[in-house]
């Protein structure tokens, strides 16, 4: 993609006022034609062209050439005709074409260059050892975008689409790719939000593929669905929002390509929200009808209860579970001398229907938790309390629940899993602080007094319990050195049982970090899982070196290594990137006999290997991603 400056032709318009400036009063609306010359715009920026003629805010331009680009550059611009309208500052293009050392590398049709439009190169790369082709032809209006894709890619020819439109009341994308390989392969990802009245709204987020060779050989290269995010949502709803009332129904659910993980399930609901305020509280009511099934593998899965042992789950699996939720708030917010007193209430109740085959099993859970908070102003220092009923919710399905990632804000709250199928389960003491000293910024949290109730749940969903945790989060910088850690310290054990550690310096042409993550969660799977990560970047007088590898200690392997180089001279920017990653689902999940964690984090002993060569024409386009967001996120994520 190819972003041009907006650039004015100003000399152009004193030209034309001395020229016009010559003629008599009847001439004044005549054509004014000039030979041969060039146009200096913003930024010294030329124009060159055979003949103009100029008539009023048009300009005709015949036989032109030029760059964007504020050095030496070898490439250019040339077309036969082109046309600027000075009232929209757009100059039009017709039969562009982009040639390099005067040379035409390719054609680049009718295009429009202003400030917010794009013109298109190919990109090419290698990807297991086939050669990848493609080109982008766009299409946009006002409200509108559309980019077509040709593709050829492993010997097989591809087509990607992509449509974005946009106005006051309603906004949709569009993204598919399709592959002629034999599973006839295609994806696509719809978004949109049409606002029907004032008050009523449409929503839609689904995603959904088939065939297996466009994750197994392309990962979704060519589509902006982030290759480590497999999970595609298939979500749509409409909501009525009304005088402080929500209405909501729709469904929610994910195409899981692994093995059931806490967030599994499709789930049709009804949710109703109302909000109230009096004497100085505010007071949220909500209630949600749900019903879940899973979505893959239905068959073999069933109901299963214990977990199957050989798939190590380490949580109960329903097939078809019904779920009634009410949750009612309170929260007063007073203010003390120099501090603040902070209230909450909290009232949930769930009432589950299991379906198995011919019989149905119905389990009821409430429970009510208090916490009082007394903060500084600045919020920066708090010490309260928080006090739970303790009930027994193991045995309830977790359908759309699991813990939070520990951290000194997650253990001052009154909700330790995501979801709606645990309640607190949890009576503390508890201090916080936050704030800086010089360069370090920090936060702390621990409990002078802690129980939970949350034994039953297993090793595995329970290990940020009990632990008597000091959670800390810390960032100090040296000069060019950057120092941070995050995670807690167990009194109980006397251990670091959870960290996040970083270290990186950086200057204006270095770049180099090397993170250690040990903490790894149950929850969204894809998480850091006791890894080493080192990132780094140098920059020399025309070239820059780049790459990122990650060390599995648990598998005792790296997961993924990045080599990439990057050459720039004379406005021509070209970059040769190497990727080899063990993040690609190979092999459908076995639900019998297979790692549960294996499994969960998309690892497998097949490697993938791709290798891009990528070229941009510097001031004339925005087509490499930035070195940045390859090291810290993959190539192609």
């Amino acid at each position: 993609m190819f972003k041009v400056k907006k650039h004015y032709l100003y000399l152009s318009l004193l030209m034309a006022n001395f020229l016009s400036s010559e003629c008599h009063e009847n001439d004044r609306d005549a054509d004014i034609t000039v030979q041969k010359g060039s146009l200096e715009i913003e930024n010294n920026v030329g124009i060159n062209f055979n003949s103009a003629k100029i008539e009023e805010d048009i300009f005709e331009l015949s036989d032109i050439d030029f760059n964007t680009c504020q050095s030496d550059s070898i490439w250019k611009i040339t077309a036969k005709n082109a046309q600027y309208d000075q009232n929209q500052k757009k100059l039009s293009v017709k039969d562009a074409r982009v040639e390099i050392l005067n040379v035409p590398i390719f054609w680049a049709g009718n295009i429009q260059i202003g400030e917010e439009e794009n013109l298109n190169i190919p990109n090419l790369g290698i990807t297991d050892s086939e050669f990848d082709f493609s080109y982008k032809f766009k299409s946009q209006t006002n409200n509108s975008k559309i980019e077509i894709e040709p593709i050829y890619t492993n010997s097989k020819f591809g087509l990607s689409f992509d449509y974005k439109y946009n106005s006051d009341r309603n906004s949709s994308s569009l993204q598919t790719f399709l592959i002629n390989d034999n599973d006839s392969s295609w994806v696509y990802q719809l978004n949109s939000q049409f606002k029907l009245t004032n008050a009523l709204s449409l929503y839609i987020d689904y995603s959904d593929f088939s065939g297996d060779s466009l994750i197994q050989n392309y990962g979704y290269k060519f589509l902006n669905i982030k290759r480590r995010t497999l999970d595609l949502k298939q979500s749509y709803g409409i909501n009525l929002l009304t005088d402080r009332r929500i209405f909501e129904i729709g469904r929610e659910s994910f195409k899981n390509i692994s093995l059931p993980r806490p967030v599994t399930h499709s789930k049709d609901f009804f949710r109703y929200i109302s909000l109230y305020s009096f004497g100085g509280w505010n007071a949220t009511r909500e209630t949600e009808y749900a019903k879940f099934e899973i979505q893959n593998n239905v068959t073999l899965l069933k109901k299963i209860l214990p977990p199957h042992p050989s798939a190590d789950f380490p949580y109960l699996v329903y097939q078809d579970a019904d779920r009634a939720h009410r949750n009612i708030t309170f929260e007063k917010k007073s203010q003390l001398q120099s501090s603040n007193l902070v209230t909450t209430i909290v009232g949930d109740w769930n009432e589950y229907t299991i379906n198995y085959q011919e019989t149905k099993e119905d389990i009821q859970s409430a429970s009510y938790s208090i916490r009082q908070i007394i903060e500084l102003s600045d919020s920066s220092f708090k010490f309260g309390y928080i006090y739970s009923s303790f009930d027994d919710q193991f045995k309830n399905p977790l359908l759309d629940s699991y813990p939070k990632s520990p951290s000194p804000d997650s253990n001052i709250s009154m909700k330790l899993w995501v979801g709606k199928d645990r309640f607190a389960n949890q009576r503390k003491v508890f201090i916080y602080n936050s704030g800086n000293l010089g360069l370090l910024n920090y936060s702390f949290s621990t409990n002078l007094y802690e129980e939970y109730n949350f034994q039953n749940e297993g090793p595995i969903l329970s290990q940020f319990y009990e632990n008597q945790p000091f959670f800390f989060s810390l960032n100090q910088k040296y000069g060019h050195l950057s120092v941070s850690a995050s995670g807690n310290y167990s009194l109980k054990k006397n251990e670091i049982i959870g960290l996040d550690l970083g270290l990186s310096y950086q200057t204006k042409g270095s770049y180099f970090a090397i993170e250690k993550r040990e903490l790894m969660m149950t929850s969204y799977p894809l998480n850091s899982m006791d890894n080493y990560l080192m990132k780094f970047k140098k920059d020399f007088n025309n070239f820059s070196f780049f790459g990122r590898t990650q060390y599995s200690t648990r598998e005792k392997t790296i997961n993924e290594n990045i080599l990439g180089i990057e050459w720039e001279q004379y406005c021509f920017r070209l970059r040769l990137a190497f990727e080899r990653a063990r993040f690609f689902p190979f092999t459908s999940p076995d639900y019998s006999n297979g790692n549960y964690f294996q499994q969960i984090y998309l690892t497998n002993p097949v490697l993938k290997n791709n290798l891009s060569f990528e070229f941009e024409l510097v001031g004339l386009s925005e087509a490499l991603q930035p070195i940045e967001k390859i090291i810290q996120n993959g190539i192609f994520n």
